[in-house]
């Protein structure tokens, strides 16, 4: 492999040589820095590990911008998905928030099982509305 003497021409995934084409034209109007903020988010990784990269010096080679793309093709697949997802959530939530309201209801239920099984499942409830927020 010939090295390239250019600045910035390498990939940074794969170091063979990089392509110098925009990958938003790619990436369903994903950006550089779209991309790795996703792909930072889908992998859990800190963002300090790349705020201060310069995001527009990023290079890709041909096979990685396939796979980049593939990636961001899949996220916007599943965008719509989660934000149903998101929704039915929040209707559950707010379901047992406006139970919580109902005393008579809450008295009842608890009546339902043994003290020590009705605090367990009401820590449940809260920690599951807590979440859900």
């Amino acid at each position: 492999m010939d090295l390239p003497q250019d600045k910035n021409s390498l990939c940074i995934f794969c170091y063979h040589r990089a392509n110098t084409f925009d990958l938003s034209e790619n990436c369903d109007g994903f950006s550089e820095s779209d991309f790795l903020k996703l792909f930072s988010t889908y992998i859990h990784l800190e963002k300090e590990c790349y705020e201060k990269v310069p995001v527009a010096q990023l290079m890709f080679c041909e096979k990685c911008t396939e796979i980049i793309t593939s990636f961001c093709e899949c996220s916007s697949k599943m965008e719509l998905p989660c934000l149903e997802m998101n929704s039915q959530v929040q209707k559950l939530m707010q379901r047992m928030m406006d139970a919580d309201k109902r005393q008579f209801e809450v008295s009842l239920f608890g009546r339902q099982f043994e003290s020590s099984v009705h605090e367990d499942i009401m820590k449940m409830r809260k920690e599951l509305i807590f979440h859900c927020k």
